[in-house]
């Protein structure tokens, strides 16, 4: 709305909606629509980041972690006057030299605050004590581990060969291949295998969407679900 509002000024002039255009001509309310879209963007970049096939509860946390702590500069940033982070609003400022209004100013402060707080209370911070799952090349204290598992990280650990497989791979697919070697990897599997996204009901949810189409509505979806969505590769030589 904030790259399209001249437009939109012209149109509301062309419906006779004074009221609404006069909000379009206002400075301190093309301010606040200029922040607000670029907070969504930066928010929607953050939602993209954190969709795919191997998000792991560790990626989510380290994208997350990241906003909030880009929350926390951007709120000192607002303090000096420095809006190179929020670029709508900045090109607004620059453009029309405009003045930045302290209650605005104060409001902005406040809500990355709150935006912060709430990513906070749905992302809380990682116990420290999976580490070793995220990366068990690491030094991690892995004291609560059992005997046997804590010389297992230690094998593990000292394996050149498993630690270039650690770069190639993976996380999830890593502790797979391991698993009927290491018991500890039964453990990682078990943290790792919860979903951390809906990315994976969404794309089956889409998937479908494209197979039952109005011309095909009585479809019966089980065999052209299964095949669209395997991962399987078919041996074509074979089928031939």
């Amino acid at each position: 709305m904030f790259e399209l509002r001249h437009e939109i000024e012209l149109f509301l002039v062309e419906q006779g909606h004074d009221e609404y255009k006069q909000m379009l001509t206002d400075s301190l309310w093309v301010q606040k629509l200029a922040y607000l879209s670029d907070i969504f963007t930066k928010l929607n970049e953050l939602n993209l980041g954190l969709q795919g096939r191997d998000t792991t509860i560790f990626t989510m946390q380290e994208k997350v972690e990241s906003t909030i702590n880009k929350l926390s500069l951007w709120t000192s940033l607002i303090d000096k006057c420095k809006y190179d982070q929020l670029p709508n609003l900045k090109l607004f400022l620059d453009t029309t030299s405009s003045t930045v209004n302290e209650d605005l100013k104060s409001d902005r402060k406040c809500h990355l605050q709150n935006l912060s707080a709430a990513l906070r209370s749905y992302f809380p911070e990682i116990s420290p004590q999976w580490n070793w799952v995220n990366n068990p090349f690491a030094n991690h204290s892995v004291d609560h581990l059992l005997i046997s598992d804590q010389e297992e990280l230690i094998d593990i650990s000292c394996n050149s060969r498993l630690k270039s497989c650690f770069a190639e791979q993976s996380l999830g697919d890593f502790w797979a291949n391991l698993k009927d070697i290491y018991h500890i990897s039964e453990s990682a599997i078990k943290y790792l295998l919860p979903f951390c996204t809906t990315y994976l009901c969404e794309s089956r949810f889409s998937a479908m969407t494209n197979l039952k189409t109005k011309h095909r509505h009585r479809l019966q979806l089980e065999d052209d679900l299964r095949l669209k969505l395997t991962e399987g590769q078919p041996d074509f030589q074979e089928l031939c």
